[in-house]
């Protein structure tokens, strides 16, 4: 018996028609991010544990897609399984709470989550999820209801041994939700007879910056590698902007139209100290929220790359190192509240995420006019992102992407 899960992710830091949504769910005002959510061992791992298994590589992967998964497999989990996956969500709970108490955690945490995320204003973001599940087995009712009640998941009945229909299904379903940016995310190696579950997770972000940048020219990249010319785009503007001393890293929010979306860069102040910066974080998580917490409007000259980053994860090793591991082993799992007389065992999990970042995106960018803003006659502050930097992509408070840029590969 296997269960088995994957997230598709693709984002576009582009210039795109506004979202219709209105702006009356104003979960912080402006365009200030003052809170960073940090609530659980995934949202304060995941990412860095990422760039510590590709030290030499861009990187960029999915916090909030890691999370979903995550959290519906709660919804039909026991035990100790219980105990670390709401350990790694952030909800409060041991081994002495009931089942109930648990799953009302669960659905209270992921409901104000996707709540949230329903209303960015000014971008567009896609988060679809589907339960495949084998026509040998049966979802118990419960489950059923809380994953589509909670999550939205649709669920459908599919036969494993027909495998090569089930594979061009799912990656047919992946690459309408992700908009044909991730054509596929399994091979015949990842479905066999015997799989019972698949939980699929699509997310797709696209977003216009709220000041476009105006200038795009070739610039000098230093890296590990040595230095390389590649396009760098510059604006003046007056942005969110903090020095971290703890950090020794300057950290700038650059917002998207809506002001409900950003692209938080944090560029460490020498070249080669971006594994410190990493290092720094991982010991103490809170040093990020603490410098958002900082941040004020600054006049800044950013100069910063356009550059185009596709990873793909195998979660499992990314969950063991956050503390999730007994749902991979068949004499431990205790994932018994998914389908009717059966233990699942989760056989592999697969995370697949494309990031371009530019100043004007892949549609609309000739025809869009480049907004003027008055400034105060101050020098600005010379931001040159020609170095290794980190970056999340942030809807309001959460994570939605997270990576490192070291350089084209």
């Amino acid at each position: 018996m296997r269960s088995f899960f994957i997230v598709a992710v693709i984002t576009f830091l582009c210039k795109l028609p506004t979202n219709t949504l209105g702006d009356d769910y104003d979960y912080y005002a402006g365009e200030e991010v003052k809170y960073f959510d940090l609530r659980g061992k995934l949202r304060q791992s995941f990412a860095l544990e990422a760039v510590l298994l590709k030290p030499h590589s861009s990187i960029i992967c999915s916090p909030i897609s890691a999370l979903l998964p995550i959290g519906k497999l709660a919804l039909g989990a026991e035990g100790k399984t219980l105990d670390e996956l709401i350990k790694a969500v952030g909800v409060q709970s041991d081994f002495s709470m009931e089942y109930e108490t648990s799953i009302e955690g669960i659905e209270y945490h992921f409901k104000i989550v996707l709540s949230i995320l329903q209303f960015l204003p000014g971008v567009i973001l896609d988060l679809a999820n589907k339960l495949y599940v084998s026509n040998k087995y049966r979802l118990r009712s419960k489950f059923s209801k809380l994953a589509k009640s909670i999550f939205n998941s649709s669920v459908e009945e599919v036969d494993f041994e027909d495998t090569q229909r089930v594979l061009n299904n799912i990656n047919g379903w992946v690459a309408s939700e992700t908009h044909g940016m991730i054509p596929s995310i399994l091979s015949s190696n990842d479905i066999s007879s015997d799989s019972s579950l698949i939980v699929v997770n699509a997310i797709y972000f696209a977003g216009k910056w709220k000041y476009p940048f105006p200038w795009v020219n070739v610039g000098t990249f230093h890296s590990a590698h040595g230095t390389r010319e590649i396009p760098m785009m510059s604006h003046t503007m007056d942005y969110e902007y903090t020095f971290s001393t703890p950090l020794m890293a300057q950290i700038i929010n650059i917002p998207y139209h809506g002001n409900k979306a950003s692209f938080l860069l944090i560029l460490p102040k020498e070249r080669n100290e971006l594994d410190l910066v990493m290092e720094r974080l991982k010991n103490e998580p809170n040093l990020l929220s603490w410098a958002i917490s900082k941040m004020e409007k600054t006049r800044l000259k950013l100069t910063m790359p356009k550059f185009k980053i596709e990873s793909e994860w195998n979660l499992r090793d990314l969950y063991k190192k956050i503390g999730i591991s007994t749902i991979f082993k068949k004499d431990k799992s205790q994932l018994k509240n998914i389908v009717k007389n059966e233990t699942l065992v989760v056989s592999a999990a697969i995370q697949k995420a494309v990031i371009e970042v530019n100043e004007f995106g892949t549609e609309a960018a000739a025809s869009s006019a480049i907004s003027i803003v008055n400034l105060s006659y101050m020098e600005p502050i010379v931001i040159k992102a020609d170095h290794p930097f980190l970056f999340y992509v942030l809807g309001k408070n959460q994570q939605l992407f997270s990576g490192v840029f070291k350089g084209p590969s």
